[in-house]
């Protein structure tokens, strides 16, 4: 194979791997504008359910339809996961609690505090994914100017076969979407902790990168040239990672935010407790103790009791009654 097809078969390579950044960009913005409006209405809607259901709080029959709505436009895989407030799943069990109890008012206010919170949540998630993101700007056109710069290098100083520089190109390229292909995984099985997952996507490309670097690295200067590709690959990897990073931060907020109003709740409900169930102070009376009863004596004589007025139904009498003289006993002294 002559030079000029080698330089032919590599640069074709390099504008194939380089292209695939800015298709997928170009993919998801398309999506995102679909995606966007039909957010923007199905926020839209939740406010409508929500200002229904403070309204119409103490009308018990229309609350099964008014939570019929939210259950329509909810997660439903949160169905049954309490604590995975990503998939609204504090947000069923809320609602499973109120069609059990419609009089319980306490869970409507908790309802619609909860349905605020991921209001406000979704309204920043889109805010950040419509703006400019000069970030996966930087970050692609430095992937880009890499992969030309890796394979000139390669092709000019490495000594190899056209397969290993084709390889080496290949593995190059492909490191670079490791962190994607990592969170996917993590979504699927359930890791919790977008910060920690963010995080560890990142180190496992870290290591290739560290191993490439080590491999050129040697006494041929020359060769030590594709560490600049290398090494700039790494930098917009960074810069793709805090992008990242930001919108995990994002959802560690609004899951903090679910946490400290449920911790809140909670001391509510301990206060209030405590002041129900606070004891009054009981007087302990000894049941062996007998109690003696007195009773007061008048020592009153009867003298005279009149005729009845009248015979009939009602009537009445007079008593007259006649104190007695108490009789002292005094000591004789001898």
């Amino acid at each position: 194979m002559s030079d000029v097809q080698l330089q032919i078969i590599i640069t074709v390579l390099t504008g194939l791997f380089s292209i695939i950044p800015t298709i997928f960009e170009s993919n998801k913005s398309s999506k995102l504008k679909y995606v966007t409006a039909e957010r923007s209405e199905w926020r839209s809607q939740m406010r409508d359910i929500t200002n229904e259901l403070s309204s119409k709080k103490e009308d018990k029959t229309s609350i099964d339809e008014i939570l019929t709505k939210y259950k329509t436009r909810l997660n439903p895989y949160g169905d049954g996961h309490d604590n995975d407030y990503l998939r609204d799943g504090h947000i069923w069990k809320v609602i499973n609690q109120i069609e059990k109890d419609k009089t319980n008012n306490e869970l409507i206010d908790e309802l619609i505090k909860y349905i605020s919170l991921l209001l406000k949540f979704d309204w920043e998630r889109a805010k950040s994914e419509v703006s400019f993101n000069s970030k996966s700007l930087i970050s692609n056109c430095l992937y880009i100017i890499t992969n030309i710069m890796f394979v000139y290098f390669a092709y000019i100083f490495f000594d190899g076969t056209v397969l290993e520089i084709i390889v080496a190109l290949l593995i190059f390229s492909l490191v670079y979407f490791v962190p994607n292909v990592m969170k996917t995984l993590f979504k699927f099985f359930n890791v919790k902790g977008a910060i920690s997952n963010t995080i560890m996507s990142f180190g496992v490309p870290t290591i290739f990168y560290c191993f490439f670097l080590l491999s050129f690295s040697s006494d041929n200067k020359e060769l030590g040239l594709l560490n600049i590709p290398i090494f700039l690959q790494f930098v917009a990897l960074l810069i793709n990672e805090i992008k990242d990073l930001e919108n995990a931060k994002r959802e560690c907020q609004y899951i903090k935010a679910i946490e400290k109003y449920n911790s809140i709740k909670i001391e509510n409900k301990e206060c209030q407790n405590k002041k129900t169930t606070e004891k009054i102070p009981k007087v302990k009376v000894d049941k062996n103790k007998k109690t003696k009863k007195t009773k007061k004596e008048y020592n009153l004589s009867l003298i005279h009791i009149s005729e009845p007025t009248r015979q009939a139904e009602i009537s009445y009498a007079v008593f007259c009654l006649k104190k007695k003289k108490q009789k002292t006993k005094t000591n004789k002294k001898k």
